[in-house]
């Protein structure tokens, strides 16, 4: 009898997304294959699965919404009946309505959702949000998840419709989070551009972005070597931490949902 297959496709500017992936895969005896769709460059090759595939697609959420380049990243992606679990990740305040958006492009992609799952990670813009997570809590909690998830693929369990609800939360007034470059501190060694999820990041000069690409992940900030790029104003990035401290104070655990099975 051959093994399970288990695919972990993940979209992690960061790495949060794709730690709470593999937490969830953990404890799952099966073959394991791992798809980075982060990058543009990782995103050029067909991806095609098939329906005795598993698949645990896990992508970060931006103001309780999925990242707005979602259709291009499944561009080259094909379910083909591959039985699938949704995972929203997001920085402890809310997953309002990502898995929503989710569920509507796996469905399109043909896929089957048997799963979803709202999990927390440190926060990409205000990383003294859920500092440290996920942490071992966590991973334990996930790795539980995570064969629940497998038994739950096995039967004919199918997810009639995601948890959540389109976001009403804005960004508070005047706090634009587009990244910033301070020009002295820049060194031009293209750190930023080749982690850049969107490519929002021209070759021709390191220290602009195109504000209509970019999708506010802070991989280029987080990343740069130098300090050069940063989040926004240092005002801006101190008035959003006020706010999120302020409604994300509360630990968020991981959460699970599963399909039920036809009768």
């Amino acid at each position: 009898m051959s093994r399970e297959r288990l695919h972990l496709l993940f979209f992690s500017p960061c790495g949060g997304t794709a730690e709470v992936n593999r937490a969830l895969a953990r404890d799952v005896d099966a073959d394991l294959f791992l798809h980075d769709c982060t990058t543009p460059a990782a995103r050029q090759a067909s991806l095609h699965f098939g329906p005795e595939d598993r698949v645990f697609m896990a992508f970060p959420v931006y103001g309780g919404r999925m990242p707005r380049n979602l259709d291009e990243v499944f561009r080259n992606i094909a379910g083909n009946g591959a039985r699938c679990a949704l995972v929203a990740v997001y920085g402890n305040r809310e997953f309002e309505g990502a898995l929503l958006d989710l569920f509507a492009i796996a469905v399109k992609k043909g896929f089957l959702p048997v799963a979803a799952v709202a999990a927390v990670a440190q926060h990409s813009l205000a990383p003294q949000v859920a500092a440290g997570r996920p942490d071992a809590e966590d991973r334990n909690q996930l790795a539980a998840f995570g064969r629940r998830i497998m038994a739950a693929m096995r039967t004919d369990a199918r997810l009639e419709r995601a948890p959540g609800a389109y976001p009403e939360w804005k960004l508070p007034r005047g706090a634009s989070l587009f990244p910033v470059t301070d020009r002295e501190k820049c060194v031009a060694c293209g750190q930023c551009a080749s982690v850049c999820p969107a490519a929002a990041i021209s070759e021709a000069d390191f220290t602009a972005t195109d504000e209509e690409r970019c999708i506010v992940c802070a991989a280029c900030a987080k990343y740069c070597p130098t300090g050069a790029r940063q989040m926004g104003a240092p005002e801006n990035r101190e008035k959003l931490a006020h706010h999120l401290l302020t409604a994300a104070s509360r630990r968020k655990e991981p959460e699970l949902w599963l399909g039920g099975t036809a009768r």
